[in-house]
């Protein structure tokens, strides 16, 4: 396979395509119309359950593993609104992306109201439990390192207190979600 330098150089010796700045040629890696793929995974995924399968989801967009896990990760941030994409009309909605297991398998689709969601949901939450978790140490352990008079102490002791509260906050919030599943087991059990 013969290498190609866009800069009419020899390119095992052209700098930039050594050090991998600019791709070009044989060995490059896909280019992909991010936006494309998000509408076209919205207007594939079903509106209930059972979804459909991570490997469909691929086969559908024919793109790797990775970058279908790439495509639901940025659908679920045009969702809620975390990224610039005025342009798409379902961007900041009240859907979601819900993942669940379905018996050997994990099934997406998307959902506009969390209370048929449930599950997914606190799943969700228990997994951002753990990450604020994780977050909160490594700042406590930093604001422990660094001198506190400094700015960047006093920057870290606020990091510090604000994932502490975080994390307290959706410890909180999971138990209260929790207790609520258990009430409405207990009621209909009953």
């Amino acid at each position: 396979m013969t290498a190609y330098c866009p800069h009419d150089l020899d390119p095992e010796t052209c700098a930039t395509c050594l050090f991998g700045f600019e791709r070009r040629g044989p060995g490059r890696p896909p280019e992909y119309d991010w936006k494309d793929l998000r509408e076209r995974l919205f207007d594939y995924l079903p509106d209930e359950s059972p979804g459909v399968t991570l490997t469909q989801i691929q086969e559908h967009l024919d793109v790797p593993e990775a970058v279908a896990r790439q495509v639901i990760g940025q659908l679920r941030d045009v969702l809620g609104g975390n990224v610039e994409a005025d342009d798409e009309d379902y961007a900041e909605s009240s859907i979601n992306v819900v993942v669940e297991p379905e018996g050997q398998r994990w099934g997406y689709w998307l959902e506009a109201t969390l209370d048929e969601a449930s599950p997914w949901a606190e799943y969700r939450l228990k997994g951002l439990v753990t990450m604020l978790r994780r977050v909160h140490s490594v700042a406590l352990s930093l604001a422990r390192s660094v001198d506190g008079r400094t700015t960047f102490g006093r920057a870290s002791r606020r990091f510090e207190r604000a994932t502490r509260r975080l994390h307290e906050d959706a410890k909180d919030l999971l138990t209260e979600v929790q207790e609520r599943r258990s009430e409405r087991t207990r009621a209909g059990s009953s």
